[in-house]
């Protein structure tokens, strides 16, 4: 409880709270589709802005790594524990706030099994996203008080929800996230590490957008003959 001679507890949270609308990305396929997932550099960003360098004014331990089988499906997650700490103004480190993140090693797709090398990169990063909600970093997303839910905040059932971004008239309709999701899982399929950078090159294969640079820019013709063309290769 603050009083006269205390400082606000709220003022951290506050500070740390929202999220701009550019520090935020639509999740585009998956159980999670439509979701909003923050851009990992700005809660990196936010930490320096407020308490200095990662080292001098925040820092973290990696606690534990593992991995867990998921034998009915073939599938592999990997965890990561970590302890954030931040340096206070009177220069005393906080108590580690704990934290478990995890990601897929080997995650189960439609044309088959993909493994991640970047699996515990992904859960470190996750991780270091649930020690900074218990200080209140991006809580107005989390919260459901941001421009759209967090990965973690289902809307409530019967939602609108709004259509993906692509260009419309008369080549059809804006390409959908499954499409697209079926695009990038065919993709890795096909050219394996070598698929994200691919992916930009791929939009040419749709003959009358040379310009499109990303698969969310097509529409559902383009995707439909880039699709043919990827599954002939």
């Amino acid at each position: 409880m603050a009083t006269p001679d205390t400082p606000n507890p709220m003022a951290l949270w506050d500070a740390l709270k929202d999220v701009p609308e550019e520090s935020t990305k639509k999740i585009a396929g998956g159980r999670l589709k439509g979701m909003t997932d923050i851009k990992p550099q700005w809660r990196y960003q936010r930490l320096t802005e407020i308490f200095g360098p990662c080292g001098i004014g925040w820092k973290y331990s990696v606690i534990k790594q593992w991995m867990v089988d998921a034998p009915a499906t073939g599938e592999v997650a990997a965890f990561c524990n970590i302890q954030l700490q931040v340096c206070q103004p009177d220069g005393i480190w906080s108590d580690p706030i704990p934290a478990t993140g995890g990601s897929m090693f080997v995650a189960k797709e439609k044309y088959g099994m993909y493994v991640c090398d970047e699996c515990y990169k992904m859960a470190l990063t996750d991780a270091l996203s649930v020690a900074g909600k218990m200080l209140g970093l991006a809580a107005e997303i989390y919260m459901g008080h941001g421009p759209s839910c967090s990965k973690y905040e289902q809307p409530p059932a019967g939602s609108p929800q709004k259509p993906p971004a692509g260009p419309s008239g008369p080549k059809g309709s804006p390409i959908t996230m499954e499409a697209v999701k079926e695009l990038e899982e065919l993709g890795r399929v096909k050219y394996g590490d070598g698929w994200p950078p691919y992916r930009e090159s791929l939009c040419q294969w749709a003959d009358d957008s040379p310009a499109t640079k990303e698969l969310e820019q097509l529409t559902m013709d383009q995707a439909s003959m880039i699709l043919a063309k990827l599954k002939g290769a």
